[in-house]
């Protein structure tokens, strides 16, 4: 004998019955819990997935994958700031008529190739309650060399013999790897004394590899015009809007002092 074809206990879902209701009800709001990365909705600012270090609305933002660990804003680590846009750049053409910048001024939108490879933007190092010390240098430059050394070591035998060394500054290294302030050495001469060129950061830190300190290479030589500077090492400190909290252009003291002031001594 022949099954029936529909069992009596089994109803068909006829479009519009309650059950044909309530199974699209379920299917609806299941399809409503999507993932932000491919739903186009911003996620939760606090949260990191993956556990890189950026905050799965930072990736959001940047276009990486806020699930996948080895998908980075930045192969350094170095912060990402969503809201850099709100910075009013001044740009590098109106000082050259106006001289040098000031006391307060905001630093321009500079973007320079790091020592993995990558476009850095200053502006990401903006907001978040952090100062930033820009280190201008050259390869050529010996005292920015030993600068470097001490800060990647701790040891003062690098800078103690130079005339401008101070011992109030012995725990600015342990300061910059705790994360106390951001530094950043900004390249512009090779060793030659002719303009940096994209690999020339990747070079330096081969000899100087503190994983803390961002090494960016200025091939248009955009800084030191702006600038000014006449000498190096030239050290100046940012607040945390990208604003000259020093106007130095030759040597590191006035900035070595103002981190030491905002940071205090541990």
């Amino acid at each position: 004998m022949a099954l029936p074809s529909q069992s009596p206990y089994s109803p068909r879902l006829r479009a519009g019955s309650p059950l044909w209701i309530l199974g699209a009800l379920l299917l609806f709001s299941v399809g409503a819990c999507t993932n932000p990365e491919t739903s186009g909705e911003p996620p939760n600012d606090a949260t990191d997935t993956d556990g890189d270090g950026y905050t799965d609305y930072e990736e959001w933002h940047a276009g990486t994958d806020a699930y996948d660990s080895n998908s980075v804003i930045y192969q350094g680590g170095w912060p990402y700031n969503p809201d850099k846009e709100a910075i009013a750049n001044p740009g590098w053409d109106r000082w050259k008529e106006k001289g040098p910048p000031v006391l307060g001024s905001t630093f321009p939108r500079f973007v320079g190739v790091d020592q993995f490879g990558e476009e850095v933007e200053i502006y990401d190092f903006a907001g978040r309650e952090t100062p930033v010390m820009i280190d201008l240098a050259t390869v050529w430059c010996s005292p920015c060399k030993a600068i470097a050394n001490w800060m990647d070591d701790g040891d003062e035998a690098h800078v103690q013999d130079y005339p401008w060394w101070q011992p109030r500054w012995s725990p600015l290294p342990e300061l910059a790897e705790e994360g106390a302030f951001y530094w950043i050495t900004i390249l512009y001469e090779d060793a030659g004394g002719y303009d940096a060129y994209g690999s020339i950061a990747e070079e330096w830190y081969e000899d100087y590899p503190t994983p803390w300190i961002t090494v960016l290479a200025d091939v248009n030589q955009h800084m030191n015009s702006w600038l000014r500077n006449t000498g190096i090492p030239t050290g100046n400190v940012l607040d945390t809007q990208m604003k000259l909290l020093t106007q130095d252009t030759r040597g590191i003291e006035d900035s070595f002092d103002q981190l030491i002031t905002l940071i205090g001594d541990p």
